[in-house]
């Protein structure tokens, strides 16, 4: 039985992906340390592997799914909506650019950037919000190469 596998098997990674396709089930389960999202379209092989892990470990069933690691979800009957408005409103306000203009320009693709700046406080809170930039590209992909740029 599938569920046998995954509750014998020692994981050593922290980020692991358990998924059960059957004829007419999918069940993807994403595992981050003690965290597990239990998504499927079968309640009954959802409600089988969660009586199944009770039996194993300690788990409570926090309900639907509204936060993951600081990303919003939403979902509808079709959709999942992925929304990181308030971790990119705590970046802002942490870089102290809350309050700045924006400004709707293409990038130079032959542009070269200077490590040496004045207005760089240190190397390490360049590096933290470089990081933090790189977690926002999972819901915004477009913002990879200025990221990329400036890693």
């Amino acid at each position: 039985m599938f569920l046998k596998k995954l509750v014998s098997k020692e994981v050593t990674s922290t980020f692991f992906f358990f998924v059960h396709l059957g004829p007419k089930e999918k069940l993807v389960v994403p595992i981050y340390v003690d965290d597990l999202i239990i998504k499927g379209n079968n309640g009954e092989v959802i409600s089988h592997l969660k009586t199944t892990l009770q039996h194993h470990f300690p788990i409570t069933d926090l309900g639907s799914l509204k936060y993951f690691y600081r990303i919003k979800m939403v979902v509808s009957h079709k959709r999942l909506f992925l929304n990181q408005c308030k971790y990119v409103l705590d970046l802002l306000r942490g870089a102290a650019i809350m309050n700045v203009k924006l400004a709707s320009t293409l990038l130079d693709s032959k542009l070269k950037l200077e490590t040496t700046s004045e207005h760089l406080r240190s190397i390490n809170y360049y590096q933290h919000l470089v990081s933090k930039l790189i977690y926002f590209t999972i819901t915004r992909p477009n913002i990879t190469y200025i990221t990329n740029l400036v890693s």
